[in-house]
């Protein structure tokens, strides 16, 4: 049960209202696939394999519900942007509504700043704006292991490899 309250009417009686969620019997399981917690609160995000991302408060109660329509992967929020990474699309989301859509391929891994996004694929790396513009791309013959901001520069490794790409933006 997510939600019960009572109502008592002019002629006395009392009305129940229950809202809940009921899972089996004539209704398929939505299995959780990826969750999070938001940022700032007590609220967290978990995505079920029907394509609906549910962000509940501290009490467990759903506060806004999102339906990507596909199995969602991976959550991130920064102070200002939802993301939300399917097999095949980010979604990204500003003040609720959604800003952009950047295809993904090849498995990719979302990395977060309060500046921009990068997603990490096996032999791939973008990094964009935080509403989802393209900055840049490395792409690799070999699976890349690692992305971090070094000394010099954006660095991206491989098993037997290491470039560095100098005018990346610091905060990588």
């Amino acid at each position: 049960m997510l939600h019960r309250t009572s109502v008592t009417l002019k002629d006395g009686r009392t009305v129940t209202l229950l809202m809940s969620l009921q899972i089996g019997g004539a209704f398929g399981a939505d299995w959780i696939y990826a969750a999070n917690f938001a940022r700032s609160g007590q609220n967290a995000y978990l995505a079920g394999y029907s394509g609906r991302v549910i962000e509940v408060d501290g009490r467990g109660k759903p506060v806004c519900i999102y339906d990507v329509g596909a199995v969602p992967k991976q959550i991130e929020e920064t102070l200002s942007r939802r993301y939300i990474l399917t097999d095949t699309r980010l979604y990204v989301l500003f003040e609720g509504k959604l800003e952009a859509i950047v295809d993904v391929f090849d498995q990719g891994k979302l990395m977060i700043t309060d500046h921009g996004f990068g997603l990490l694929q096996p032999k791939h790396f973008r990094w964009f704006t935080p509403g989802g513009g393209a900055l840049g791309s490395v792409q690799s013959k070999d699976p890349i292991r690692r992305v971090f901001r070094g000394k010099n520069g954006l660095t991206v490794e491989t098993r037997s490899h290491r470039a560095v790409i100098g005018g990346a933006q610091e905060w990588w």
